[in-house]
């Protein structure tokens, strides 16, 4: 069975899993900006941000995806999309951590994190 494995090279699915990431990404992180519509009227733990700092987060959340899709053809533009979504996602955990008091291997402080580290990977791609 272990020559079997040793004998797989799963590295010609590597642009696949990358662009299935990109795609699941932008869509979780879309929906979230796009349900923090309109901004004057958000809840939960966003609410205690700042205003100016709460249309940042929507901004982001809603062209961080766009960027990320078009960062298919254009590096520049994954570069900008990954890095504004690891930003928010990095505050989403800092929020359910420190703020909310969840603790960190909770599912409330795992989902932003996860998200994060997807992001950071994208950031990352050779």
């Amino acid at each position: 069975m272990f020559n079997f494995l040793d004998q797989c090279n799963f590295n010609r699915y590597r642009s696949m899993v990358f662009l299935l990431a990109r795609l699941i990404v932008a869509a979780i992180i879309f929906k979230a900006g796009y349900s923090k519509l309109p901004v004057s009227e958000v809840g939960g733990l966003v609410a205690k941000l700042p205003e100016w700092l709460r249309y940042m987060v929507v901004l982001f959340e809603l062209i961080g995806p766009i960027f990320l899709l078009l960062g298919i053809r254009n590096e520049r533009f994954n570069v900008l999309g990954s890095l504004m979504i690891a930003i928010v996602m990095l505050g989403a955990t800092y929020m359910k951590v420190a703020v909310a008091g969840n603790a960190f291997l909770s599912s409330g402080a795992m989902y932003p994190f996860s998200l994060l580290i997807i992001a950071l990977i994208l950031l990352t791609d050779e």
